[in-house]
Parts: C-alpha cells; sequence; structure tokens
C-alpha cells in the first residue's frame, strides 16, 4: 500500500438543522442527500490506491460498482436537483420582480 493522506471530513449532523420557509422539507431532504452522497467520495479514495489497483476480482468490483453510482448520481439525481433549483430560482425571480413593479 501506498503512504496517502486521508481527508478530514467536517463532522455534521444535519438532522439537527433547522430549515425555514416553504421549501424547508425539499432542503432538509436535499441536505441529508448530500450529506449520504459522501460516502461515494471516500469509496472512490479507497479505490484509487494504486497499490490495489487489479489485486482482486473484489476490487474490481467495487471499482465498476463505485463507478456506475458515481455516474448515476451525477446523470440523475444532481441533473434533477440544478433542474428543479432553477425552476425555483426563477420563480422567485419572477415574484420579485413583479413586487418591485408594482
Amino acid at each position: 500500500m501506498t503512504a496517502t493522506q486521508k481527508p478530514r471530513f467536517a463532522q455534521r449532523d444535519v438532522s439537527q438543522v433547522q430549515y425555514i420557509g416553504p421549501h424547508a422539507n425539499y432542503m432538509g431532504a436535499l441536505a441529508r442527500l448530500c450529506d449520504a452522497a459522501q460516502i461515494l467520495d471516500q469509496i472512490a479514495r479507497g479505490v484509487e490506491d494504486p497499490g490495489l489497483k487489479h489485486s482482486s476480482p473484489t476490487h474490481v468490483g467495487l471499482e465498476l460498482s463505485a463507478r456506475h453510482a458515481a455516474e448515476f448520481f451525477g446523470f440523475y439525481i444532481c441533473r434533477f436537483v440544478f433542474n428543479d433549483i432553477s425552476m425555483m430560482l426563477d420563480k422567485f425571480i419572477k415574484r420579485g420582480s413583479q413586487w418591485v413593479l408594482a
């Protein structure tokens, strides 16, 4: 194994955060989703170790599974979230511009 530095991730508990506003439940769900998705990064960092490259079929399977999970998250989940947030921002801007013009 090679000597790699282990990153230190911030300790946070998203269940203790209080969200306010009309989309509080949605923001809470997004926070929990993003917090849970950190495991993909941790697995990818473990799989990237050059000393373990192609050492066993289990490692190769883990690498493929992590890659598929990351592609799914990036292609579907992130695209959906960004599209949804852009729609909410558009609505917010329209309401704000109507308020300013009124």
